[in-house]
């Protein structure tokens, strides 16, 4: 979300998570919505799965636990971003990595979308990343990774599996533009193999406009 020096929500992108467990099995429930300052939030994109037997029990762990952004290894929503106006809304939505099912999604509802904070204006802007935005490895976790936009609100940057140096796939930094859809690597890192001693492990994350032409990022 973005929050104005006054404190007051302008606006806030969330996703609201539900979860039922019964004889028939497990069912999940996702809702994106957008909320512009005390008005009454807006719905932009829902998904539904199950029931399916596979995660008994995996409710009420979830609910005990009450960390909400654990959702993103199950459902489908992953990394969400909000421009520094307040204006926009870019998306993420995949079930590539759901612990849950691949099954939750047509590969044509897959992708990354913008929206207005009014709701008006979706449109899809590209496919969905190729690596996860979050990593597990019980019990630690890391993530997830958001989409972070640049100070004139016209790009986004985020982690994804690109060209290293050898011809492989390593995880680069990229840019959206989320205007004209044109979307580039900026990087070329090597492909990093996972130390042993640090886990959950990304080889690259967090990428972070610094200014509209210097992005920062882990490594």
């Amino acid at each position: 979300g973005v929050t104005p020096p006054s404190g007051q929500i302008r606006t806030l992108a969330y996703v609201e998570n539900s979860c039922r467990d019964g004889p028939e099995g497990i069912s999940l429930a996702q809702t994106l919505r957008v909320q512009q300052g005390d008005a009454a939030p807006i719905t932009i994109d829902e998904s539904s799965f199950g029931p399916s037997q596979s995660g008994a029990g995996l409710c009420r762990v979830y609910g005990e636990a009450r960390f909400g952004v654990a959702s993103v290894a199950v459902g489908v929503f992953h990394r969400l971003g909000v421009s520094p106006d307040g204006a926009l809304v870019v998306f993420e939505v995949t079930d590539d990595f759901s612990l849950m099912s691949h099954n939750q999604l047509s590969p044509e509802q897959e992708g990354i979308y913008v929206v207005r904070a009014d709701g008006t204006g979706l449109r899809r802007i590209g496919p969905p990343a190729r690596a996860p935005s979050y990593v597990y490895q019980p019990p630690v976790w890391s993530g997830p990774e958001r989409f972070d936009f640049s100070p004139d609100g016209r790009r986004i940057t985020f982690t994804d599996l690109g060209p290293a140096p050898d011809g492989q796939d390593a995880l680069q930094v990229w840019i959206l533009d989320v205007f004209t859809a044109e979307r580039a690597a900026i990087t070329r890192l090597p492909y990093l193999a996972k130390p042993p001693f640090l886990y959950p492990y990304r080889a690259v994350a967090f990428p972070l406009f610094l200014t509209n032409g210097v992005i920062t990022f882990q490594s």
